[in-house]
C-alpha cells in the first residue's frame, strides 16, 4: 500500500472518480507502473553499485587470487518527503505491512520502515509494484549512488552514446573548426584561457580537454556546457558570441574576480557570486549578462569595456551585428558598412 502524507492511495477508486482528490495522482501511478513494464519486463533488479566489492588476496595454495569481499547489509527506508515538480513537498510511504491507523483520522507506514538489502533486490512488478514504483520514482536512491536498476540495454547505450560523443567532438575540433576566428569563439566560449592568442592547434587540445573536463562534472551540475551543448552551438549564437567576450575581458585582466566572491571592473563591483556557484563562476557570469532583464547592465559593461583597438580588431560581420544588437540598434536592411558606423558611433568611437 502507498500513502501520500498519511492519506491511502486507492488506485482503483481514485482513477474511476475525477473528483477524487488523489486522482491524478492514481494516474500517475498507474502510468509509472506500465512504462516501468514496457521498460523492464516483469521483474526489476535493484543492485547497489560498487558491490560486491574484491581485494587481491591468496588462495589456499598461496597463489594470488582476487578475493570477494562479504557485502554489508543496508537498510534503505520506505518513507520520504518527495519534491513533486507542481505539488510541491508530500510525503511518501510505501507500506510492506499492514498500515497504522491514527487517531486524526490519517495513516502512519506501520511498524516496517525500511528494507534490508545486500548486493541487490528484484522487485516482482506483479506481487510488489507499489515497492517498485517506490523506488524506481519516489525514493531516487540513485541519485546518491546507493541503489539503481541493473539495466543492461541502457548501460551499452550509454556506453555507446559516449563514443559517439567523443568521435563527434574530435570531429568538430580538429576538422570543422578550421577557421580560426570561430575557433578562438568556441574556446573563449567555453572557458578556454587565452583563447585569444593561444596557437590554434594547442588551442583545439585546451579546447577538448575543457569540454572533457565539463562532461565529467555535468552530472553533478547541469549548469555546465559540455560536448553535448558546443556541438548544438558549433554555428555561433549570440550566446556564444556573449560568452567569448567576458572570457577575453577575463584573460586581458579587465575582469577581475576577487576572493570576495565579487565581479569588478577596476574598482567597480559588477556582480555578486552566489555561494553555491563559486566553482561555475564564469558560467554565472555569463548566464548573468544573457538574462534580458540584466541588458541594460550588459549594455553598461559594453559601454565601459568596447574600445577603438577592439572594434578595429573584430572581422567578423555578424559580430558587429550582435554588437549592434546588444546597443539597441537596427540592424535590418543595413549594409555593412552602415551598421559597422553605426556601432562605433554608438560607443562614441570615430571609424
Amino acid at each position: 500500500m502507498i500513502l501520500i502524507n498519511g492519506k491511502q492511495l486507492e488506485v482503483g477508486l481514485a482513477l474511476r472518480d475525477e473528483s477524487h482528490p488523489m486522482h491524478v495522482m492514481a494516474l500517475e501511478y498507474t502510468q509509472g507502473l506500465a512504462e516501468l513494464k514496457e521498460k523492464f519486463g516483469k521483474v526489476i533488479k535493484f543492485i547497489r553499485p560498487g558491490f560486491p566489492k574484491t581485494n587481491i588476496g591468496s588462495d589456499s595454495k598461496g597463489n594470488e587470487a582476487r578475493l570477494i569481499e562479504p557485502t554489508p547489509p543496508v537498510l534503505f527506508p520506505l518513507e520520504k518527503a518527495y519534491a513533486h515538480p507542481e505539488r510541491g513537498e508530500e510525503i511518501w510511504s510505501c507500506c510492506l505491512q499492514m498500515p497504522k491507523l491514527l487517531p486524526n483520522g490519517l495513516w502512519s507506514i506501520g511498524n516496517k520502515r525500511s528494507i534490508k538489502v545486500e548486493e541487490f533486490i528484484n522487485v516482482d512488478l506483479d506481487k510488489q509494484p507499489d515497492l517498485a514504483y517506490y523506488l524506481y520514482y519516489i525514493a531516487n536512491f540513485k541519485r546518491a549512488g546507493r541503489l539503481e536498476v541493473d539495466d543492461k540495454k541502457a548501460k551499452i547505450k550509454e556506453k555507446a552514446d559516449k563514443e559517439r560523443m567523443l568521435v563527434e567532438r574530435k570531429t568538430a575540433i580538429w576538422q570543422m573548426l578550421s577557421d580560426e576566428n570561430v575557433l578562438r569563439k568556441m574556446a573563449g566560449a567555453y572557458g578556454v584561457p587565452n583563447s585569444g592568442t593561444a596557437e590554434p592547434d594547442q588551442l583545439r587540445f585546451d579546447l577538448e580537454a575543457q569540454l572533457e573536463k565539463n562532461d565529467n562534472k555535468k552530472r553533478n551540475d547541469p549548469s555546465l556546457k559540455g560536448t553535448r551543448e558546443f556541438l548544438e552551438e558549433m554555428k555561433v549564437t549570440d550566446n556564444v558570441r556573449l560568452r567569448a567576450f567576458i572570457k577575453k575581458l577575463e584573460d586581458d585582466k579587465k575582469l577581475i574576480y576577487k576572493p570576495d566572491g565579487r565581479y569588478r571592473l577596476g574598482d567597480k563591483v559588477l556582480m555578486q557570486v552566489p555561494q553555491a556557484r563559486l566553482q561555475t563562476k564564469f558560467e554565472y557570469l555569463c548566464e548573468y549578462y544573457n538574462i534580458p532583464n540584466n541588458h541594460d547592465k550588459l549594455q553598461e559593461l559594453m559601454r565601459d569595456v568596447v574600445d577603438k583597438e577592439y572594434l578595429d580588431s573584430v572581422t567578423d560581420d555578424k559580430d558587429f551585428t550582435w554588437l549592434a544588437k546588444v546597443m539597441g540598434i537596427n540592424s535590418a536592411f543595413k549594409r555593412k558598412e552602415e551598421l559597422k558606423s553605426m556601432v562605433y558611433d554608438a560607443f562614441s568611437i570615430a571609424l
